[in-house]
């Protein structure tokens, strides 16, 4: 994972702001640059002098309120900021968006209505699906804390390389502590994980079993983060087809019933 550029979806909403400052914290520490997404949806207008102004009108404010937001992302936090709006669907213009920019890590805020801030369930998964970075998405609840402890989902899985680099960044970065969770005992795999991690971090990560499956091992693994000051949940992601990766991670979003941010990390190609 890149550590030196954020992306951040917003429809300017008061949940994407959230994003913004989770980003100022963690960005201040790695040094990043920050863009701010806007997706405007194609909406067909018939022709004419008239309809094209009403679309420029829309652009100007547009490029308006998002040079606002990047003037406060340089002042409030010293980091260099950006923007970019793309016509389309959010679904693959959010990821597109991302790779045109070369991101690291993509935040997003969601309140679970409408609108890229207010996305959930289905829609949601549809565009952490559409991106190979790492995802890490905020609830209008989420307290703004430096992270100070992972708490690592393997479910039936061991720990893939692309996330091991994930928790080894985010553990030097902020010094935070590390928590593999796991329905089993998987301590004879976690005895490797360790190995990589002491070449990032200077203490020896924990493990935990919790014998739960499905969404309640989901839900068990977030009310851990929740619980915990700076508390972080991860999960890791298979490489599989589109169809598979959304339903899967529906599976994950309907098991976060707290206010605990959750990182989701792809495992690498």
């Amino acid at each position: 994972m890149k550590r030196n550029h954020i992306i951040i979806p917003t429809d300017l909403s008061e949940v994407g702001q959230k994003a913004v400052e989770y980003a100022g914290i963690i960005g201040n520490k790695w040094k990043s640059e920050i863009t701010l997404i806007h997706i405007v949806p194609e909406i067909p207008l018939p022709d004419g002098d008239r309809h094209m102004l009403t679309q420029q009108k829309i652009f100007r404010d547009l490029e308006k309120e998002l040079s606002r937001e990047v003037a406060e992302i340089r002042r409030r936090y010293g980091l260099n900021a950006d923007f970019m709006f793309k016509e389309g669907h959010i679904f693959g213009q959010i990821a597109e968006a991302a790779r045109d920019v070369e991101g690291g890590l993509i935040i997003i805020g969601t309140h679970g209505k409408q609108g890229i801030q207010y996305l959930t369930g289905s829609y949601m998964a549809r565009v952490i699906a559409s991106s190979d970075l790492p995802v890490m998405v905020l609830k209008r609840e989420t307290p703004l804390e430096i992270p100070q402890h992972l708490f690592v989902g393997l479910d039936f899985e061991g720990a893939s390389e692309a996330m091991l680099n994930v928790v080894a960044l985010f553990a030097a970065t902020f010094r935070a502590k590390v928590t593999f969770v796991s329905p089993e005992d998987q301590r004879g795999a976690l005895l490797e994980v360790r190995e990589k991690l002491e070449k990032n971090v200077d203490y020896q990560p924990e493990f935990e079993v919790e014998p739960e499956k499905g969404s309640a091992f989901i839900q068990k693994v977030c009310q851990r983060a929740s619980e915990n000051e700076g508390g972080i949940a991860l999960f890791k992601l298979e490489e599989r087809s589109e169809k598979a990766r959304v339903q899967r991670l529906e599976g994950l979003l309907a098991g976060n019933l707290t206010k605990a941010p959750v990182v989701y990390v792809y495992s690498e190609k």
